[in-house]
């Protein structure tokens, strides 16, 4: 691998001849205020250091950043883009606000080649590369930064805001500081060169790199290669890449990862080969056509399906077979893993002329979800949810369907037994499962179709952990631990808003009901609908609801003692 180590100022780097351009598979801007103003103060800190004591010839680093140079001869930024777009904001701020210095003239040779306003130093992406060419790069550009207002984008709100806060930073030093200050920053702002003989080893480094902010991401890496795969045309490559910024825009950092991880999931039938991401969906086309043809036509056909689940809406008719459906995606989103995403992806790619065989099949992957999350604390229990809907992605691949699988293959007697006892005797209040299956109670009770947010509702126990006054303790003999598993019981459990949780609190079940039937709860929340008729809140009433509950659970995941 051919490489070039060096070791240089800012003011070195800059003065390259050709203009900067960021690799296509970096991605936006992404600094936020926060590392925006740590970069300054680091600098600032730095600069005290140096004033106090010159000889000690102080100087601060500013990390690595590799760069190959493409066939065009411009210098590629593999890693180090989002430290070399804060350092020209930085610097383009100080043009403006030194112009009467020395310092001005050199600034304004390093940030565009030759001086000239027209051949900018810097290109980034689109939008961001637009918004340096008109608010950053012109002279006296910055004047007008508070005028612009919000951005369209992240990344150019980003770019304006670090801008500003740039400004402001160095418009608190004396003038004369200032200029100090950044002739400091371009001579004793230092990082480590490495430059690459070639795009394939800049790819490969990139590979392997973070950079000061986020690490470079495997969908980033996988958004370049894929691209580069399906064409050798630079204009198909752009048009390409743009519909893939759309899809990351539309769907988010989280969605987007989401989405990849399902479609791995498929391509690998459930199995994580040991290889990088990019690579393993890669080798799942035969040629660079089979790449484009997907790029072009299929993967919109994907996204839409993976959407439809992510929003548990799938596109068919209105009627039970939807309603249920949709219910059951509802009911998986609230669990905390998504190996399940391939399964229902791939069954609701084959399942939709069919609805009624697709309810039955999203309601077995739904009861084998919950028996993972259900008992995520269990030892080995990871390892066996990977190779189970693995199993079940072989499955699908094969007939299209669960409805040939015995039932054993997705949960035998064991398991179901499990999974009633997990609900059965006391419930930890800190079990991290125990709102979501909440909710998921909830839902039933209110019918297929009617939908509660989880982040909306906050777990009250009526009878409190911990009651301090005469009135609850008389009820329970006086005894903390009756108390203690009486409160534990999922008898005990509803679902209310976080303010009225607060408010409800340690108080009496009379002060509480009243509360609870001012807010109308009973009449909204099937899982409260008790509060309206006992007007105590007794051992009794905790039993009976526990067993009318664990009832209501058990036919929602179908895991009834005798059946097998």
């Amino acid at each position: 691998m051919s490489l070039a180590i060096r070791h240089v100022s800012l003011a070195e780097l800059l003065s390259r001849p050709a203009p900067f351009q960021m690799a296509r598979y970096q991605r936006h801007y992404e600094w936020t205020r926060h590392e925006m103003d740590e970069l300054l103060d680091d600098l600032g800190d730095a600069f005290a250091e140096h004033i106090a004591d010159p000889a000690r010839g102080a100087y601060h680093f500013l990390g690595n950043v590799i760069l190959y140079t493409n066939a065009k001869g411009e210098i590629e930024v593999v890693d180090g883009q989002q430290r070399l777009t804060s350092l020209t904001l930085l610097l383009a701020i100080a043009r403006d606000a030194l112009a009467a210095q020395p310092v001005a003239k050199t600034l304004i040779v390093l940030l565009c080649i030759d001086g000239d306003p027209a051949r900018p130093r810097l290109h980034l992406h689109r939008g961001d590369d637009e918004f340096l060419r008109d608010h950053i790069f012109p002279a006296g550009a910055a004047s007008i930064l508070d005028g612009l207002g919000g951005q369209d984008t992240p990344s150019t709100e980003h770019l304006r805001g670090n801008a500003v806060a740039a400004r402001s930073w160095l418009g608190q030093r004396p003038t004369d500081e200032q200029d100090a200050f950044i002739q400091f920053v371009l001579d004793r702002g230092r990082f480590v060169e490495i430059l690459v003989g070639d795009e394939d080893n800049a790819f490969r480094i990139f590979e392997t790199v973070n950079s000061r902010g986020r690490p470079i991401t495997s969908e980033d890496v996988l958004r370049y290669a894929l691209v580069e795969y399906a064409t050798n045309d630079a204009e198909r490559r752009e048009e390409l890449l743009g519909r893939w910024d759309e899809m990351e825009a539309e769907l988010g950092t989280k969605g987007m990862k989401r989405f990849i991880a399902s479609w791995r999931g498929r391509v690998t039938k459930g199995i994580r080969p040991r290889q990088p991401l990019h690579r393993i969906l890669l080798d799942s086309f035969s040629t660079p056509a089979e790449a484009r043809a997907f790029l072009d036509g299929e993967l919109s056909g994907d996204l839409t399906t993976f959407q439809e689940i992510s929003t548990a809406n799938i596109a068919l008719p209105e009627g039970p077979d939807k309603k249920r459906i949709d219910t059951i995606l509802h009911s998986l989103a609230l669990v905390d893993f998504d190996e399940w995403l391939p399964v229902v992806t791939e069954l609701i790619g084959r399942g939709r002329g069919a609805p009624g065989v697709l309810v039955a099949d999203l309601a077995r992957v739904e009861r084998l979800v919950w028996y993972f999350y259900l008992n995520r604390d269990d030892k080995g229990i990871y390892q066996e949810r990977r190779a189970r809907f693995a199993t079940l992605l072989k499955s699908i691949s094969a007939t299209g369907t669960l409805a040939n699988l015995p039932r054993r293959t997705l949960i035998d007697a064991e398991g179901a037994a499990k999974m009633r006892d997990i609900v059965q005797e006391r419930i930890d209040p800190k079990w991290i499962p125990l709102r979501s299956l909440l909710v998921r109670l909830e839902m039933a009770l209110l019918g297929d179709g009617v939908v509660v947010a989880r982040e909306d509702v906050t777990i009250e126990h009526v009878l409190p952990l911990r009651p301090k006054t005469k009135a609850w303790l008389s009820l329970y003999n006086n005894n903390i631990k009756t108390v203690t598993d009486n409160a534990q019981r999922i008898g005990n459990l509803c679902l209310v808003s976080e303010d009225l949780n607060t408010r409800l609190g340690n108080l009496t079940y009379a002060n509480k009901r009243r509360l609870m039937l001012d807010a109308g709860v009973p009449q909204r929340s099937p899982l409260a609908a008790d509060i309206a008729k006992d007007t105590e809140w007794t051992r009794e009433v905790i039993a009976r609801r526990t067993k009318w509950l664990v009832q209501v659970y058990c036919d929602t995941f179908d895991v009834h003692a005798h059946r097998r």
